[in-house]
């Protein structure tokens, strides 16, 4: 999947290889939500950024001229050494039956390819939605991010905003009607397979 970047290719590719920070910035922003939602299929939220900074961190540190002959090796390189970490920590975790399966899962480079690449439709669309949740009047928005992402009931968002039920219930509802409207029928779909696909993800912390 293509990845919009500041830079033509070559000059992007001759300023990693110099330890540009712009550059490098660049390459984190653009790659950096792919690689978190494919890592998370595996392992917690919390290892998942650690490999992310670690894997980043030796992208900047090993980076030489000729190293890299496109962006798509980028990719490429941070794809492998972020299945590769999540195999480790995967080994160091002990073995359950559901972690035993993430392990096998993994060690076939072809399946944890193509996983790879449905995590980054799955970024794409979620930060297209993560933009149209923020267009929404501040209380709205914030209910819609307590309901849809944290998984929090009207009852206890009404606790926690000290609201009444009613007025979260509402809120809730404008939220729904308003993204509908700003989301195309294609995306919705989409976003309803890729949350049916993830029921039984192979991580389950």
């Amino acid at each position: 999947m293509a990845v919009d970047l500041p830079y033509d290719e070559k000059k992007l590719l001759e300023r990693i290889a110099e330890h540009d920070q712009s550059a490098f910035d660049d390459v984190y922003n653009s790659y950096y939500e792919r690689l978190l939602f494919f890592a998370r299929k595996f392992v917690s939220l919390e290892s998942a950024e650690d490999i992310l900074s670690e894997a980043f961190v030796k992208l900047w540190t090993s980076a030489g001229a000729g190293q890299f002959k496109s962006l798509p090796e980028v990719e490429q390189w941070l794809r492998v050494t972020t299945r590769n970490a999540c195999i480790d920590e995967l080994r160091k975790e002990g073995r359950t039956q559901r972690k035993e399966e993430a392990y096998l899962y993994l060690m076939d480079d072809r399946q944890a390819h193509e996983l790879y690449f449905k995590s980054a439709l799955e970024a794409e669309l979620f930060s297209k939605i993560a933009r149209e949740i923020n267009k929404l009047p501040p209380l709205t928005s914030r209910i819609i991010k307590l309901s849809f992402l944290q998984g929090l009931s009207v009852d206890e968002i009404a606790l926690r905003l000290n609201l009444s039920k009613q007025v979260v219930y509402n809120k809730k509802s404008l939220g729904i009607k308003a993204l509908r409207l700003s989301i195309s029928d294609k995306d919705l779909a989409m976003l309803l397979l890729l949350v049916l696909g993830n029921i039984g993800s192979l991580h389950t912390a």
